[in-house]
């Protein structure tokens, strides 16, 4: 079982940097909760690993092997997030309709946030919810990466 206990989660397998694949063949993604459940279940911010293709967000590239389940180039895709309840992901895991897998590391949830803060391609709902669990600040948005 993948999954860790810390401080403020919803559950043993919603956390903030858990990670889970949609059970079947159809997707094969790895989901990121990004959010922080602890301080927000009813809206629970998830993103998720694709490969690298050339209209990619350049705002969090991972490399093969910063992630048990990245084998190769891959972006975090931010512009069509899910939004979840911790009541609905509870029930999706206990129907193993997502599958717990490792934990992003500490690390990588600091770049995949940074890239959350500098993307022009993350939703404004899931901006705000981001700065007011103060996981990126205000700060981080300038005029250059066009989030002013």
């Amino acid at each position: 079982m993948c999954s860790r206990t810390t401080s403020g989660a919803v559950d043993e397998h919603i956390y903030h940097g858990a990670t889970y694949k949609v059970w079947g063949p159809d997707d094969k993604h790895l989901y990121i909760i990004l959010s922080d459940p602890s301080l927000d279940s009813s809206k629970i911010y998830v993103v998720n690993f694709t490969s690298w293709k050339s209209l990619a967000d350049p705002s969090c590239i991972v490399c093969a092997g910063e992630h048990p389940f990245v084998k190769r180039k891959t972006w975090v895709y931010y512009r069509n997030p899910r939004m979840e309840s911790a009541a609905t992901m509870k029930i999706r895991f206990d129907t193993r309709e997502f599958i717990p897998r490792e934990p992003v590391s500490g690390s990588l949830l600091a770049r995949i946030l940074a890239g959350a803060a500098s993307s022009k391609r993350v939703p404004a709902d899931c901006r705000k919810l981001l700065l007011k669990q103060g996981l990126i600040s205000p700060a981080e948005r300038t005029e250059e990466n066009g989030l002013t």
